[in-house]
This record gives C-alpha cells, sequence and structure tokens, in this order.
C-alpha cells in the first residue's frame, strides 16, 4: 500500500491548482499530460496492485477502462483539431475551475480535524468474519459463510468496507499464507478481531492477526464427555467443538463414586482450561433438569440421579446431560448428514440401537425425555404377548423381540454365529471381520447381512409411517462398512416398492457424518441450548 502511494500521487487534484497558480495557465496543458497518463496507470496497474487482481491489466480491460477511453478521446480532439461546441465547453470550464477551490476545501475540512485524529491511526473498528486461520482443525464446524474462506484453509479474513474500500494485507503466522482485510468504519461487529491485531491500524496497513495459541487463550473452551458401556472419551474443545486435546479411560460400572472420581481424575490437569461441561450418556436422560432417569449399560447404579449436579460439585462449572442418541441426532442436525433437515432420523447401530429424532428442526426430548428410544420397537408382537416374556436387564435385548436384539450390531453377530452354527459359548466374530468374509464373497456373511439389512428397513419403514422424515441418517461402527448402506438401500426400496398403498413416502437413506465424535459435539450443541449466551 506504501508503495502505491509513493508511485501514484495526487497530482491532479492537489497539482494542477499549485501549477496553475505557480507557472500560470499555460502551464497547465503540460501538467495535464502527466495526470492523464498517471491516472491511466492508476486505475490499472495501481488497481491491480490493491487487488492482486491481474484482470485489471489485461489488454480488454484496460481498453474498457473509462480514464483510457478519456485519454484517447482527448488526445484525438486535440491533435484533429475537432471543434467543441460552446455548449458542452462552457459547462466543462466551469467544472474545470472547481478543482482547485475543492482541493482547497477539503484540505481546509481535514486540517481542522482534531490533532490526534492526524497523528495517529485510526483503530480498526468493524470486521465481518469468515474464518479463523486454523490448519490443523477440520471442517466439520464451519459456520455459514466457509465457503468465503481461502481455499487452502488459509484463515483470510474478509470485511465489509466502508466508505473508502481499503485494504489490510498481512501474512497468517500460523500458515504463512496472506489474507486481506477490509476497513470499515462504524459499530463493532466481531470487536475481538480488532484485539488480536498488533496495535492500530488504518487503511493501507499491514495488521498481525493472533496466532491459534492466542485465538485460543482468548475463545471459550468446554469438556465434553461421552461415556459409553466401555470407556469415557473425553475431549477439551472451543466453542465450534474442535478437539484442543482429549483421551479416554475404561467406564467404571460398579457404583456412582467410582464413575465421579473417574470424570474428577481427567479433568483435574484441565481445571482452569473450561467454562462448562456437556456430558453425553445412555439411558432415559432428562437434560432440562439435569436427571439420569436411567442409564443403560449404568441402570445398576444410575437410576433417578441428580447427575449433573453431582458432576458439577466436583468440577465447579455449568453441566449439562443428554442421551447419546440425542446428542448424536444434535451433531448431525448442527452440521452433519441431517444440517438443513427439518425432520429427520438418527440410527446408530451398536450393542443397541441408539436414535435421535428432528422435529421442525429441533431435537424431539419427549414428554418424560424419552423420544427416539428406538430400541424398544416390537419386532415380534407373538413373542411379546406370551405371558411369560420377561426383558429384566439391558443385557439381553439381543434375546428380546425388539427392534434392539435384531437390527444391532449384536443382531448381525448373532444372525451370523446362526449363519455358520457357530457352537453356544464359542467365540463370537466381530464386525470387521463378518463384513471381511461378506466382500471375500462367504455365502454365509452375504445372506446373514441380507437378512439384517431386511430387519433394519422394516424398522425404517415403521418409524417413517409415524414420524414422516425426509432423511435417515446411519451411525454405529458398522456404518463406516462400505456395504451396510447399499444393503439396507436395496430391502428398504424393495418394501416401498411392494407396499405402494402405504401412505408415507422413502426417506432418503445417509451415512452419519460424524464418527466416534458425534454424540460430544451434540453434547456441546444441547449445552448451548440450555445455557444460551
Amino acid at each position: 500500500m506504501a508503495q502505491i502511494g509513493v508511485a501514484f500521487s495526487n497530482a491532479g487534484f492537489m497539482g494542477l491548482p499549485l501549477v496553475t497558480a505557480v507557472l500560470g495557465g499555460e502551464a497547465v496543458f503540460y501538467a495535464a499530460g502527466f495526470v492523464a497518463l498517471l491516472n491511466a496507470l492508476q486505475w490499472t496497474y495501481g488497481q491491480a496492485k490493491l487487488s492482486g487482481d491481474k484482470k485489471y491489466i489485461q489488454l480488454g480491460a484496460v481498453l474498457k477502462n473509462p480514464l483510457v477511453l478519456s485519454l484517447l478521446g482527448g488526445v484525438m480532439i486535440y491533435f484533429c483539431r475537432i471543434p467543441v461546441p460552446q455548449i458542452l465547453r462552457t459547462p466543462m470550464g466551469a467544472i474545470a475551475g472547481m478543482n482547485a477551490p475543492l482541493a482547497m476545501i477539503v484540505l481546509g475540512v481535514y486540517l481542522a480535524r482534531p490533532t490526534q485524529a492526524i497523528f495517529t491511526a485510526p483503530a480498526l473498528r468493524s470486521f465481518r468474519r469468515y474464518g479463523w486461520c486454523d490448519p490443523t482443525a477440520d471442517d466439520r464446524l464451519s459456520d455459514a459463510s466457509s465457503s468465503r474462506m481461502a481455499a487452502d484453509r488459509h484463515g483470510a479474513h474478509h470485511c465489509e468496507c466502508g466508505s473508502h474500500r481499503q485494504q489490510h494485507r498481512g501474512i497468517c503466522p500460523a500458515s504463512g499464507a496472506g489474507f486481506f482485510l477490509r476497513c470499515a468504519d462504524g459499530v463493532s461487529e466481531h470487536p475481538a478481531v480488532a484485539d488480536h491485531a498488533s496495535g492500530d491500524a488504518q487503511c493501507g496497513s499491514v495488521v498481525r492477526i493472533c496466532t491459534e495459541k492466542e485465538r485460543r487463550k482468548r475463545m471459550k473452551q468446554y469438556l465434553l464427555i461421552d461415556i459409553g458401556g466401555t470407556f469415557i472419551k473425553y475431549s477439551l474443545a472451543d466453542e465450534q467443538a474442535r478437539k484442543i486435546s482429549g483421551g479416554k479411560v475404561p467406564t467404571p460400572l460398579t457404583n456412582m463414586d467410582d464413575l465421579l472420581a473417574a470424570i474428577e481424575g481427567f479433568a483435574a490437569p484441565l481445571q482452569g482450561q473450561f467454562v462448562g461441561c456437556a456430558i453425553s450418556m445412555p439411558g432415559r436422560i432428562e437434560t432440562r433438569s439435569g436427571i439420569a432417569h436411567t442409564g443403560g449399560m449404568l441402570s445398576s447404579f444410575m437410576w433417578e440421579q441428580p447427575f449433573a449436579a453431582q458432576v458439577e460439585a466436583r468440577l465447579g462449572v455449568p453441566v449439562t446431560i443428554a442421551n447419546d442418541g440425542k446428542c448424536a441426532a444434535a451433531a448431525e442436525g448442527w452440521t452433519g448428514a441431517l444440517a438443513g433437515v427439518e425432520n429427520g432420523l438418527v440410527l446408530v447401530l451398536g450393542t443397541g440401537i441408539g436414535g435421535g429424532i428432528i422435529l421442525n428442526g429441533k431435537v424431539l426430548m419427549g414428554a418424560h425425555a424419552a423420544a427416539g428410544e428406538v430400541s424398544g420397537l416390537v419386532s415380534d408382537i407373538s413373542k411379546m404377548a406370551d405371558d411369560d416374556f420377561k426383558l429384566t436387564s439391558v443385557e439381553r435385548y439381543s434375546e428380546a423381540p425388539l427392534w434392539a436384539g435384531m437390527a444391532s450390531a449384536s443382531g448381525l453377530i448373532f444372525e451370523y454365529a446362526r449363519q455358520k452354527h457357530l457352537p453356544t459359548g464359542s467365540p463370537m466374530p466381530t464386525g470387521e471381520e463378518i463384513f471381511a468374509a461378506y466382500n471375500a464373497g462367504e455365502p454365509e456373511a452375504q445372506k446373514a447381512l441380507k437378512i439384517f439389512a431386511r430387519r433394519v428397513a422394516i424398522g425404517i419403514v415403521s418409524l417413517q409411517s409415524v414420524l414422516d422424515v425426509e432423511r435417515v441418517a446411519i451411525g454405529g461402527g458398522i456404518s463406516a462398512a462400505e456395504a451396510l448402506l447399499p444393503a439396507i438401500q436395496t430391502e428398504l426400496n424393495s418394501l416401498f416398492a411392494r407396499c405402494p398403498v402405504l401412505p408415507m413416502l422413502e426417506p432418503e437413506l445417509v451415512r452419519c457424518h460424524y464418527g466416534n465424535d458425534a454424540n460430544m459435539i451434540g453434547a456441546l450443541k444441547l449445552f448451548f441450548e440450555q445455557n444460551p449466551a
């Protein structure tokens, strides 16, 4: 910017009046030629230099430039001795005569400003931020304007320009990439950016935006916890759920004290770094009150427990708890596979079937915080109607006439074992082993997956008849297998084709966007809903 200011002076506005006053009107002819050439270069080469866009110095753009056309027209009129009608000469002469007075008026107004405003640079006050420089972060929680970010995630900072439409050039300290800032006077839209600039800035100056480490010091951070049947995963994350650090510990299934001690153990080294805690967990969880009515695999001691308050007493920060299926739905509806979907369904195929329902753009909690507990869908009415039927523990889902026993990842494993005629008590295969056998063309694996996919599709049809969703997102560990979704889609298409009298429409079937982090991401989303800024 400084180079542009040195190369292109204000010779027209200020120079011509001075030449007229010192050397007389005849000298203006020679000065005008210089000014004309200067203006032509300024609005071609100079504009390209400021914007970084070389389109302004392409031959076609140069020839179409109004100043260049005016210059060529003036030269043609002069050398060809084309007479200018008086009706044009009179107003043009009057406009030209205003040049010197206007220059003096503008200079006087400028000099009348307070001394401090003249000799100190005005602060860079107003920005609209479209993205931070974070070369390590993924794109999952980019805001709605992420398309405005630099192509290589350089962290370009764009601002709406005010009156002068100037730019600030700089270098991103984290990635080394260049960026531009447009100056805008007025009400601050993102004052944090101004705070991060090294010193004051004005149009044309170089501004340094804070490094990723500096940014995170200024951002609020949260402790995210996902309590599973085997492990407790935790992560320190920023306001957009971008992971800063994290780990996992075994889940204590013994008693409440052991569970709270485990949470306090990994949270202690992070004390002072987070301002809130968001927990995803199994069971019937009432997020608003923080009550865990049941706890899934933790139900031996997690029964009507004020769990959020108990954790809050240990950590000293606001704590929210939410059902893991609802957290997954919140994550997918926030920025995942269900983003922009008003009505959608998330099915997490694990030991049981986690579910989350989005209706009218909101995660459905239900009257008793039990909406989305799709594991309990009845799969065999005759067995359920038997007077001898009992279901006394979560572990018996696989044996019960419920959807969880038939269409969960556990259901696939048991079906494969049945097809292979594995003896009772023998080691059970993993999901990875089953899909490896399927990809190798093993007949038992092929048949087991077809039966399993049909059971999943039947449950989706039942849910669709009640919910009428636009899209169903399938998650869980086995969802990573490439063969799973096509198998379910084939069976779903077949069911709808064979039942044309069904009043509902077939929903779109997609894979969940977030893997093992979905529960923690969604827990933070629900935390924000319970603790609005």
